[in-house]
């Protein structure tokens, strides 16, 4: 009884220090999701307003029925009181219905945000952006757009070649990301073949339409680079050019011939280029998000902004490694923000040693 009376008195206080709880809970500890933090403390707090309204007509509703017993029409008790408790119970009802429904939604949102969190582990498997090879070595940057990515990369020494490619699948979300786990099994099978760049693209595509029906699809660069004859083979499906960082500084680009975005006809053609390399010669490929990445004056970047700054870095005799570096800040420094980028970002400079 003297706890319940303790209650009575403080349970606007309990109901704040719970709020106050809910709230530094969702700051520290990573699984809290704020805004359902602070939605679940408002309908705590109705909750409450809700149980002190229904006592006080309880209690009014007792006094009453006591003193029926001298009325000689309890109907009019009855027809007095049925007119306050039905909207209240009715409303009562529909609170109840919605501390059901959010507690369905939260658990709904916790299992997606899982199983979206081991599909980026999926996709980062065996995904690195640093590898050292005999003759090539790779530097990378990749920066995320949500909590999946539709951009993909690889690169694999089989034998005495290294295969490099990077991808950018339509659209964004959870179905591009699906795409690249297509297309990273794809390669797993294709890698081990012996097939030239163009050969390579031809079989992911057929895999992309077929899965896909031609309604998802991916651009991307191919590269095969030999280390014992320092040989380049590039191919291309509707990506961005990639750029050829000479050894005397110069930078230009390998326009390899453009082929058909992947997965959106069966039996799209690709072509190689062939470059013969030299000790100091990178290439450096990249998805779109780079160049339409937009600033804090909503400016896109572009294409002038991204060629006149790897080319002063090159031209400064910069590390390959400090080039990624650079080009990380000033992406993060030009978007301001990079919670809010609107395509992911990747690329990869293939530096040969």
């Amino acid at each position: 009884m003297i706890i319940q009376k303790l209650i009575n008195r403080n349970k606007f206080s309990l109901a704040y220090l719970t709020v106050i709880l809910l709230s530094l809970a969702a700051l520290i500890i990573p699984e809290f999701d704020l805004t359902w933090t602070l939605v679940v403390s408002a309908l705590l707090i109705l909750n409450i307003l809700f149980y002190q309204l229904l006592s006080k007509d309880l209690k009014t509703l007792k006094k009453a029925i006591s003193l029926s017993s001298r009325m000689q029409d309890p109907s009019e008790l009855e027809f007095k009181f049925a007119s306050r408790f039905k909207p209240m119970l009715s409303e009562l009802s529909k609170l109840v219905k919605k501390n059901i429904n959010l507690v369905k939604l939260s658990a709904e949102k916790v299992r997606m945000e899982r199983e979206l969190f081991d599909a980026r582990d999926l996709q980062l498997t065996n995904s690195s952006l640093e590898k050292s090879y005999n003759r090539v070595k790779i530097h990378g940057l990749h920066l995320s757009a949500s909590e999946v990515s539709g951009d993909w990369w690889f690169h694999e020494k089989i034998d005495d070649k290294v295969i490099v490619a990077v991808g950018d699948a339509t659209g964004h979300g959870v179905a591009p990301a699906l795409v690249t786990v297509a297309v990273k099994t794809a390669m797993s099978l294709l890698k081990n073949q012996n097939l030239n760049p163009s050969q390579i693209l031809s079989e992911i595509n057929k895999v992309l339409y077929n899965l896909t029906n031609g309604r998802l699809g991916m651009s991307m660069s191919l590269c095969i680079f030999n280390e014992s004859s320092l040989e380049l083979q590039v191919s291309s499906a509707s990506h961005p050019i990639p750029y050829f960082l000479q050894p005397d500084g110069d930078i230009d680009f390998i326009n390899a011939p453009q082929g058909p975005i992947l997965g959106f006809g069966v039996d799209d053609k690709y072509e190689d280029q062939v470059l013969q390399l030299s000790p100091g010669h990178s290439i450096m490929m990249y998805t779109d998000g780079l160049v339409e990445l937009n600033g804090k004056n909503n400016e896109m970047y572009g294409e002038k902004k991204l060629y006149r700054k790897l080319k002063s870095l090159h031209k400064d005799a910069n590390k390959i490694e400090n080039i990624v570096q650079i080009l990380n800040q000033e992406v993060q420094d030009y978007a301001g923000d990079l919670s809010s980028l609107g395509d992911d970002i990747t690329l990869l400079i293939v530096e040969v040693k």
